[in-house]
């Protein structure tokens, strides 16, 4: 009798941690600013996430869904999201072009003047999130996106503001791998 009772309790335990195991302390801001804390669940994976772009949190005991229009942030076991306009599409020079009043989820990497984001979605291959990498000044309307591609001959000119950083890229003091290195330094240099 007392096997039959752990062995309960047991599968008790095992299905509501499996069924809390894509929920996971967060929180969301909504666009009037207000915060809700509680567990959140990230985006579907496969097809219909590109079609349901929204996340699901649990706060006091309901389960609220939220588009990307519905929210200016988001934070999941401390991974931060924002929601910007955003267009996945990009041109032959690799800059994405926003649709004004369409917004997509973006991890955050580094925020500041220069701002560090991740367009991140579900590789075919596993169950892994990958992405790409974008940077965006507060007053630019343009994503310039980041790959291993060219990465010197886009950056070079892109930091030509900071020719320190610029000089650092040319001379490939800065690769690809340092890339938060490089968005940390611009930020701080910029705030001087």
């Amino acid at each position: 009798m007392k096997s039959v009772l752990i062995i309960g309790f047991l599968l008790i335990y095992v299905t509501s941690a499996m069924a809390q195991r894509d929920f996971l302390e967060g929180y969301v801001v909504l666009n009037s600013g207000d915060t809700l804390y509680g567990l959140v669940k990230d985006r579907k994976e496969g097809f219909s996430a590109k079609l349901l772009d929204r996340i699901i949190l649990k706060h006091k005991k309901k389960r609220l869904k939220f588009r990307p229009d519905q929210l200016m942030a988001y934070s999941r076991a401390g991974s931060n999201f924002h929601s910007v306009p955003f267009s996945r599409g990009n041109d032959l020079l690799g800059v994405s072009r926003i649709k004004i009043g369409q917004k997509h989820f973006l991890k955050v990497y580094i925020a500041g003047y220069l701002t560090l984001y991740m367009d991140e979605y579900v590789d075919d291959s596993g169950p892994n999130f990958d992405g790409n990498f974008y940077l965006i000044r507060e007053d630019e309307l343009q994503y310039m996106q980041v790959s291993m591609l060219f990465f010197r001959k886009k950056l070079v000119p892109y930091f030509d503001d900071a020719p320190h950083i610029a000089k650092a890229i040319e001379d490939k003091d800065y690769r690809y791998r340092d890339l938060i290195k490089i968005v940390t330094e611009y930020n701080k240099w910029h705030s001087l």
